[in-house]
């Protein structure tokens, strides 16, 4: 099935497998941009982008395919690095240690950690959460709703955005400013960086 597209002012009929052998160079280009993943992983990511930029393009809103293909690329590789960045940071204390080659028993994380805490630490870090929640506390309502919501609750910055009636970039640009603001008065108090 051919679909119209406009390709450098010229609306030309091209399949799906013709699409992608086209915008091959292109694809590759952008998947260059992810160095901290393998290659073919970021080809095949955009390559998929690359499908449902081909199936939901309007040919009648006037915008160029290339144009509109490298935004559906770019957004789905930048979820992807979110995604994989996010989950990545994820650790099991049941995951096995082997600390020695020829030890024939397996240790696992938590065995390690048990009985291994600094208590000054603990109190420490419970003092600077404790001094953390204050300052969370003193943020005005907007700025409070998208701390909860992206490191309470989770959410991703769309999902803040349009609960707050603005737009993710907003949502990203004030969480910035909120986080070096909450930083600077941590400092401030004698508390370690955020």
């Amino acid at each position: 099935m051919k679909k119209k597209l406009k390709i450098k002012n010229e609306t030309k009929e091209l399949t799906l497998d013709e699409t992608l052998k086209q915008f091959e160079k292109f694809i590759y280009h952008i998947s260059q941009r992810y160095k901290q993943y393998e290659f073919d992983e970021m080809v095949q990511v955009a390559n998929l982008a690359t499908v449902k930029a081909y199936k939901k393009y309007d040919i009648s809103k006037n915008i160029e395919f290339s144009t509109y293909l490298g935004v559906v690329i770019t957004n789905d590789l930048n979820y992807y690095h979110r995604h994989a960045k996010k989950h990545n940071k994820n650790i099991s204390l049941n995951e096995s240690v082997n600390i020695e080659s020829n030890n024939d028993h397996n240790l696992e994380l938590m065995d390690l950690i048990k009985g291994n805490e600094n208590v000054e630490d603990s109190i420490e870090k419970i003092i600077e959460k404790e001094e953390l929640k204050k300052l969370v506390n003193k943020l005005d309502f907007k700025e409070k709703k998208i701390i909860y919501g992206l490191f309470y609750k989770e959410r991703t910055q769309y999902e803040v955005g349009k609960q707050l009636g603005i737009t993710q970039p907003q949502v990203s640009r004030m969480k910035n400013k909120i986080l070096v603001k909450l930083n600077m008065q941590l400092m401030s108090n004698g508390k370690v960086d955020l």
